[in-house]
């Protein structure tokens, strides 16, 4: 029961109503109606603006009460595919420049199966200004592109870890009534300054640069918080400022960071210091990991990427295999040098003498094999064949008519004297047939 001179909130909802999305309507209007239910337990008064999105965009209705936006999501017809990149052009018309929705529920399957499979445009302020819902489609369903919509989640600061099979347990977390610990924002006090926001070479896991973020707390309630930097190029941070949100309480917190030269006299000594360095590059390497699922939709891409940020940082992980050098061989096989200190490095440095004299004697053979071989076949091929074309063929240089000549002259001789080969024959074979004996 909502009381009088409640809060008002304004839900965009937008349906994707493409044919692979029909086998999830009846969950997506349970999600509707425990949307409803969780915001009248939290005593506000919910009204829900519906679009129906596939080649082209349609509203079903805006400013709708509970009751009336279950009937017409009921009433959705599903056919034909979906446009993703007009998802843009709805966050816009959805948020503080249009209706001014106070957040938007995302509905879909994530599968652009259109020929333009254009990714919606989430690059303006305008549109990452509304945060963006997604219940996941079951897995065990037909085909959905949950890296997308995490993408779109991330982006906007919304939620994405919930199913569309857990509709109470999802709408709780979008009104807030879930007691959860949830990071909201993180800035650091160089936000005022461009230079910053384009350093490359500075990055936070969680982004900085997000307007709006939702990332949960762990299960003991820790919120975990890394970042790099380039001291030569610019000052590091000095302060990181943390927006933390528990059901509807908000709280704000500033850390200090202590400056690279503080931070070394602190430690005990120089081997404490290069192990507390080690750690945190770690455990950076292992959240920004966690960080590049969820930022980037092409998981080709994100593959690649954390395979080489796996690669750099040292660390094993699905993507990369940390390997222990304990023998020579296994250096001399990778071609890795061995460290000075190991156990293995007067083994090894005798091992890449041994080789790399035996690299040279197999050189020398095979040097010795061609020379050989251009010795025995090739060099009589090229004299034989430089006979051939040196020689002067018979007849050379007369001219044609001398040529013909002398052709048919041996022609005629050659016809004459088959001529009488074949009269003789032929003589015998009639005199043979009229003899009289009948032979």
């Amino acid at each position: 029961h909502v009381t009088e001179g409640a809060k008002t909130v304004h839900v965009g909802v937008f349906v994707d109503v493409s044919r692979s999305c029909a086998p999830m309507a009846p969950s997506r209007v349970a999600c509707l109606e425990a949307l409803a239910t969780s915001y009248a337990r939290a005593g506000q008064l919910v009204y829900f603006t519906l679009w129906a999105l596939s080649r082209r965009v349609v509203c079903l209705g805006t400013r709708l009460a509970p009751k009336a936006a279950v009937s017409e999501l009921k009433r959705a017809r599903y056919d034909g595919g979906t446009d993703l990149s007009l998802l843009g052009r709805l966050l816009y018309e959805a948020g503080p420049q249009g209706l001014g929705c106070n957040a938007a529920i995302l509905l879909s399957d994530g599968v652009n199966n259109l020929l333009g499979k254009q990714m919606p445009d989430l690059s303006l302020a305008e549109a990452c200004a509304l945060p963006v819902h997604v219940p996941l489609p079951p897995t065990d369903g037909p085909n959905a592109n949950l890296a997308l919509l995490r993408w779109v989640a991330y982006q906007t600061g919304g939620c994405a870890q919930l199913s569309l099979c857990s509709p109470d347990e999802f709408a709780d977390a979008v009104t807030g009534i879930a007691e959860h610990t949830i990071l909201e924002k993180l800035t650091t006090n160089l936000d005022e300054y461009v230079e910053a926001w384009t350093d490359d070479e500075l990055q936070t896991t969680p982004d900085f640069r997000l307007a709006l973020l939702r990332v949960p707390a762990a299960a003991d309630g820790s919120i975990r918080c890394s970042g790099v930097c380039n001291p030569q190029s610019r000052a590091p941070p000095a302060a990181v400022t943390l927006r933390v949100r528990r059901g509807g309480s908000l709280a704000t917190f500033t850390l200090p960071i202590k400056p690279p030269g503080t931070a070394a006299s602190d430690c005990d000594s120089d081997i404490s210091h290069r192990g507390c360095g080690r750690l945190l590059q770690v455990n950076h390497a292992q959240m920004s990991l966690s960080r590049l699922q969820t930022e980037l939709f092409d998981p080709e891409v994100a593959k690649g990427l954390m395979t080489e940020l796996a690669c750099a940082a040292g660390i094993a992980s699905e993507h990369s295999s940390l390997l222990k050098l304990s023998l020579p061989e296994q250096f001399a096989d990778h071609g890795l040098d061995c460290p000075t200190g190991h156990v293995a490095h007067a083994e090894w440095k005798a091992m890449m003498a041994r080789r790399h004299k035996e690299q040279v004697q197999r050189a020398a053979a095979e040097a010795d094999m061609r020379k050989l071989k251009l010795s025995s076949l090739v060099w009589p091929m090229t004299r034989r064949y430089m006979q051939m074309v040196d020689a002067t063929p018979p007849r050379w240089g007369e001219t044609l008519e001398q040529n013909v000549a002398g052709t048919q002259g041996i022609s005629r001789r050659s016809s004459g004297r088959a001529m009488l080969q074949r009269r003789g024959s032929g003589r015998g074979r009639d005199h043979c047939w009229v003899s009289p004996s009948g032979c």
